[in-house]
């Protein structure tokens, strides 16, 4: 794994099938997965890549010791220094473990926002609450929701009497986007 990683980095290969085809040791990066995937008796895919520009921060988390990592978060981010450095690495350790899928509330989908607030209503209406209240309920669950998956959002898994946005700020750091990748994930 560590030498397709080198091998991308080392090139401008943006799509999986472009670095399936990159030289590896005397053979492509598809022929060296085939390889691990026979030797290992499990079949090994590369499914998907992503491609930053400036500083990453690299997030591995392994579910037990004698394995290896088995969820991994490339973070994007703009600070400067091992402190804001760390708070990245942080964050991707925040998006490992609460499975936030953006970065900002601005990534959310207009369409997304528009069914939570629907649902919401709807089961406000169902539970019989009252008609002034139904607002202040659908606000309520709609900021509930970007709670759970907007990273800035979360309450951070480091400290867990602040926000992640405010873990990033006493760092001067900006998340400007982040992937993550599981083993056997799509």
């Amino acid at each position: 794994a560590d030498a397709i990683v080198a091998a991308a980095a080392a090139s401008d290969a943006a799509t999986v099938e472009a670095v399936l085809e990159l030289p590896l040791e005397g053979e492509t990066v598809a022929s060296r997965i085939e390889a691990a995937s026979a030797k290992l008796g499990e079949k090994l895919v590369l499914r998907r890549i992503a491609r930053y520009d400036g500083p990453v921060a690299v997030y591995l988390h392994k579910r037990s010791s004698d394995l290896p990592p088995a969820v991994g978060v490339l973070v994007s981010f703009s600070g400067e220094g091992d402190a804001a450095a760390e708070a990245a690495r942080g964050a991707g350790m925040q998006v490992a473990a609460l499975k936030a899928k953006y970065a900002s509330r601005d990534e959310v989908p207009a369409d997304v926002i528009e069914n939570e607030r629907r649902i919401a209503e709807e089961t406000a209406r169902a539970e019989g609450k009252p008609e002034q209240a139904l607002s202040k309920i659908v606000e309520g669950k709609t900021v509930a929701y970007y709670k759970d998956t907007v990273l800035p959002d979360q309450p951070s898994v480091t400290d867990n009497k602040k926000s992640v946005q405010q873990v990033l700020d006493e760092a001067g750091v900006k998340v400007n986007a982040f992937t993550r990748f599981e083993v056997g994930q799509e």
